[in-house]
């Protein structure tokens, strides 16, 4: 644990180091927090489900989530609802995930922004676990982010994911401009992470999967639908050879995602 908080820590002081380069560090004064109340419905559709590299539904699922936020402070649930018999849990929710975070703008540094929280997964057939996290994001060249999640249950590991995001106008207007969305996510996880998730093959700190996505959000009739594909790909030797989730090491699919908020 030791040495996933010290790398951590590292990767924290890298992304303010670079972005500090890039921005001006003096910031305006703090507005008083807003308390108005949010609400979010979305509803994802997917060609199959891989969660950090793990392939656990290898064919199309569909993923409802609400939430519910009163000025910084956001509540969210969320589902996976399988369409096959792949699982044998057809037209069942195979996880439901609570999370409750916190997020609010960096002090002292222009463009920045850090969430903490916590998420609780529940997996009816499986069994559950409790992760806490805590990320930063810049907005500067590239939009990078850091997170760290502690799984503080079940796996009783670290696993950390690296971001960079770019939006690209591809159609400029002045009430709904239209940007085709490119992000690139790399994970790794130290070594009770992945022998807890990956097997005991796989009991080592190492680079677990690279994640690429590509995007176009749409409004429609007050939805944002948001047509996509990803790519991912697993990377540590040892992760790849474990087989836990099958034997293939890269994945392709599409879906389509719908939001409003209210």
């Amino acid at each position: 644990m030791n040495r996933s908080i010290a790398l951590t820590c590292a990767l924290l002081g890298g992304l303010s180091a670079i972005c500090s380069a890039v921005q001006s560090t003096e910031s305006n004064p703090p507005e008083s927090p807003g308390q108005e109340i949010g609400f979010a419905v979305t509803a994802d559709v997917f060609g199959k489900y891989i969660w950090r590299g793990q392939d656990l539904v290898d064919d199309p699922v569909v993923q409802p989530g609400a939430s519910v936020t009163l000025g910084e402070l956001t509540a969210s649930a969320w589902g996976n609802l399988e369409t096959s018999d792949i699982n044998d849990e057809e037209g069942e929710f195979a996880e439901f995930d609570w999370t409750l975070e916190y997020a609010n703008d960096m002090p002292h540094l222009d463009g920045a922004s850090y969430a903490i929280g916590v998420i609780h997964y529940h997996f009816p057939s499986a069994g559950n676990t409790t992760e806490l996290y805590a990320g930063l994001a810049i907005d500067c060249l590239l939009n990078p982010s850091v997170t760290l999640y502690r799984d503080v249950d079940e796996a009783d590991g670290t696993y950390v994911a690296l971001g960079v995001a770019h939006g690209v106008l591809v159609l400029p207007s002045e009430d709904n401009p239209v940007n085709l969305e490119v992000g690139a996510t790399l994970g790794w996880g130290d070594s009770s992470y992945n022998g807890a998730y990956w097997g005991a093959t796989a009991s080592t700190s190492e680079l677990n999967d690279l994640v690429l996505t590509i995007a176009l959000p749409l409004e429609l009739m007050g939805w944002s639908v948001t047509p996509n594909a990803t790519y991912v790909t697993l990377l540590g030797g040892d992760v790849r050879s474990s087989n836990a989730f099958g034997t293939d090491d890269d994945h392709l699919f599409g879906g389509v995602g719908f939001a409003r908020e209210f």
